[in-house]
């Protein structure tokens, strides 16, 4: 049996012919269409052909429908109701009246971020809420087929393919370590040696870029803990003589609140870029840039904030 053309299918022909089978009557189906009698007559001559079927027949003063119409209007009506669910406009983003679920990926240093993006939505959008999920292996991908919102995460020279990218900061280095730590009165890159660090291990076993920038002088750090939390950090540094070197971001808040001390890293290391990503199928979705739009605002104000200045003994 030859399949049907679907190019040759004129969907305005369905419609007449979901209210033709709803009146009976091409009279009243063209008042209700604002088209003349004659118009619905040339349509349903053309799906009769398209059809290969009369559909309906006139019995009296109305029409009757033939049983292979009466099995295609049971097809054609859910198929024209989904057909307007999906062409309908999609309603502007209402913060206040939204419910929906955000999915954001990004490393558990960025708390800080968290924190006053909770603040925003409990003002902007009280029904709103977010899910925090790690960067795993297949987040661009998630990114690309629409199961992630955003990710934050190290910048790169070029997205993948489905994935839009912007640079949205850039991360400073600092040591971390207790008040009335040893090293802390002579700070130099002989104590950075000489004293235990913490490691925080994200997932990859590559080097880290402080472990590189160190080589490059010939320095090395002698690891005393490793740990795969970035939160656990600020409380074992305020306990012991470990010390850390960290973006200033994992530890913006936690450093004031256990009374950590703050040094510079007694070498040059390169920032480290951040970026937010997004897929491309969700570039122009409202709720997604509203989302990204508070990220990009809570980034640029995270990156430039300066308590760490204050972190001196």
């Amino acid at each position: 049996m030859k399949n049907f053309d679907l190019h040759k299918l004129d969907l305005n022909l369905l419609v007449v012919f979901d209210l033709l089978m709803q009146e009976l009557n091409v009279s009243r189906t063209g008042e209700r269409l604002g088209r003349t009698q004659s118009a619905i007559s040339h349509a349903l001559a053309r799906l009769r052909q398209q059809v290969a079927d009369p559909l309906l027949v006139k019995s009296g003063g109305s029409m009757r429908p033939t049983p292979r119409a009466l099995a295609l209007v049971e097809d054609v009506r859910p198929l024209l109701r989904q057909l307007g669910r999906l062409l309908t406009p999609v309603p502007p983003f209402e913060p206040r009246q939204s419910d929906r679920a955000f999915r954001i990926a990004a490393p558990d240093f960025m708390t800080p971020l968290f924190t006053r993006l909770l603040a925003h939505l409990a003002v902007e959008a009280p029904a709103v809420t977010v899910a925090w999920l790690p960067p795993g292996d297949s987040a661009f991908l998630d990114l690309a087929e629409g199961d992630l919102d955003v990710l934050l995460a190290p910048g790169r020279p070029r997205p993948p393919e489905g994935v839009a990218a912007e640079p949205v900061g850039l991360m400073q280095w600092g040591c971390y370590m207790r008040k009335g730590h040893p090293a802390a009165r002579r700070w130099s890159a002989q104590a950075w040696q000489t004293w235990p660090h913490i490691l925080v291990r994200t997932g990859s076993r590559s080097k880290s870029q402080v472990a590189r920038d160190a080589e490059v002088l010939g320095l090395t750090r002698r690891i005393g803990l490793e740990t795969a939390q970035f939160g656990a950090v600020a409380p074992l540094l305020a306990d012991s003589n470990l010390i850390a070197t960290l973006p200033d971001l994992a530890l913006l808040d936690a450093a004031e609140r256990h009374g950590l001390l703050r040094r510079p890293v007694p070498f040059a290391i390169q920032p480290l870029p951040q970026a937010m990503y997004w897929g491309q199928r969700q570039h122009s979705d409202a709720g997604n840039l509203w989302l990204r739009g508070h990220l990009r605002a809570i980034a640029g104000d995270l990156f430039h904030d300066d308590r760490h200045r204050r972190l001196r003994s």
